[in-house]
């Protein structure tokens, strides 16, 4: 679902930023660290899960060291999102591979100001405990992390997605945003899920409204 030609009323500039998808551990070799952003580190062009040049959409891909940990949503002040989940990465795999959640992000006073992709994200096993935690699709009120998902197992290589090639090798978690920009980042850079800001973004007046990525 997309949010075209919304008339929102007035607000005042604020900001909002979107955190690091994945959640941190408290051993620091189990932290999240950042293994791509517009090129992968060894070179060569990170191509977007939808139709898009890598500047427009800054694709970010989260590594996690081998270990599956959960997906979150963080944002630095409470927002509105809806959420919207379609099979948009891996040349469109059906599976967890595919399986991307998109944040609409509106303000608390209902200015559109950006979204944010996560890619390859799977479901909560039901015999988690946080399984009754799992945002479903549609509006929530952010205050805190929001789950998404966690990251899947194995790998995705051809025929599994693309034609050819790999486009999902280990357990990691790819972020596009609509709008908005990516805070500075490095190859390799650790990051911590709630602490380390991936996008930022901002509104002013009039409120935009929203338009198909």
């Amino acid at each position: 679902m997309f949010f075209r030609n919304i008339p929102f009323p007035p607000a005042k500039f604020s900001g909002i930023v979107a955190d690091s998808p994945a959640s941190g551990k408290t051993s620091r070799q189990l932290l999240p660290f950042l293994q791509w952003t517009h090129n992968y580190c060894s070179g060569g062009a990170h191509a977007p899960c939808r139709n898009a040049q890598p500047a427009q959409v800054s694709p970010v891909d989260i590594a996690t060291s081998g270990v599956v940990l959960k997906i979150y949503f963080y944002a630095s002040r409470s927002s509105k999102v809806y959420i919207s989940t379609e099979n948009r990465c891996c040349c469109s795999n059906t599976g967890s591979y595919g399986r991307t959640r998109i944040v609409d992000i509106f303000s608390i006073e209902g200015c559109y100001v950006g979204s944010v992709w996560f890619g390859h994200v799977d479901y909560i096993p039901y015999n988690d405990l946080d399984k009754s935690k799992e945002a479903p699709d549609g509006w929530h009120v952010v205050s805190g992390p929001l789950l998404l998902g966690q990251t899947p197992q194995g790998s995705c290589c051809a025929p599994c997605g693309c034609s050819s090639g790999c486009c999902y090798t280990g357990p990691h978690t790819h972020m596009e945003r609509t709008g908005g920009t990516r805070v500075s980042l490095y190859c390799g850079q650790i990051v911590t899920g709630g602490t380390t800001p991936i996008y930022r973004f901002d509104y002013s007046t009039p409120c935009p409204t929203k338009t198909a990525p």
